[in-house]
């Protein structure tokens, strides 16, 4: 007689990867490509949250296509009016792209580095990332540093390629041709902590 399989539930924020390199440890999540936690010799330098949790206010998620938000969620592109999903109804704005909702295909995750990849529903168009030491692609909310009773619970770092509302205004606005690439990169670095 065998034993029943016995499956462990899926987070909401699928397969998690772990990629460790010089005292960094980062475990970066398949949907969304996001950085769900990451640590310095043990010493939380981001708002890590449960592997059984969706991240709490878009904490180490990307944002793409577009970074911050699009007013009213329309923007002009080869000569044709297009309108994104309205995802702040409050506001009227479409927030923070698409892909931090979508899993992606992890194409490899070992020692010090994670490779992924998102490819759109038609599969015309495809998006790759790399990470290595240091987490350099990933926007993330990092803890504060601050003594209490000043202390926050976080401080948002967003490195943006584009100014808000860029799809808009075509400020800064960076457009790929099919096969063309674009490279940008970001990085937090540990410091010692106060009196070490």
């Amino acid at each position: 007689m065998t034993e029943p399989e016995v499956r462990r539930p899926v987070p909401p924020t699928g397969t998690q990867h772990v990629i460790a390199a010089h005292g960094y440890r980062a475990v970066v999540t398949e949907v969304g490509a996001g950085l769900r936690a990451l640590t310095f010799r043990d010493r939380p330098l981001v708002m890590s949250y449960p592997e059984g949790k969706p991240p709490v206010g878009g904490a180490g998620q990307l944002l793409l296509p577009w970074p911050n938000r699009v007013r009213n969620g329309r923007y002009d592109a080869d000569g044709e009016t297009r309108q994104l999903a309205i995802t702040e109804p409050r506001t009227g704005n479409a927030a923070h792209g698409f892909t931090r909702l979508l899993p992606w295909t992890v194409l490899g995750a070992a020692g010090g580095r994670v490779r992924a990849r998102l490819r759109t529903a038609d599969g015309s168009r495809s998006v790759e990332l790399w990470g290595g030491p240091g987490i350099e692609w990933l926007q993330v909310f990092t803890g504060d540093t601050l003594a209490a009773p000043y202390r926050r619970s976080g401080v948002a770092v967003e490195p943006m390629s584009c100014p808000p509302n860029a799809f808009a205004t075509g400020e800064c606005l960076l457009r790929l041709a099919p096969g063309e690439r674009a490279a940008h990169r970001w990085g937090i670095t540990a410091l010692p902590a106060a009196g070490a």
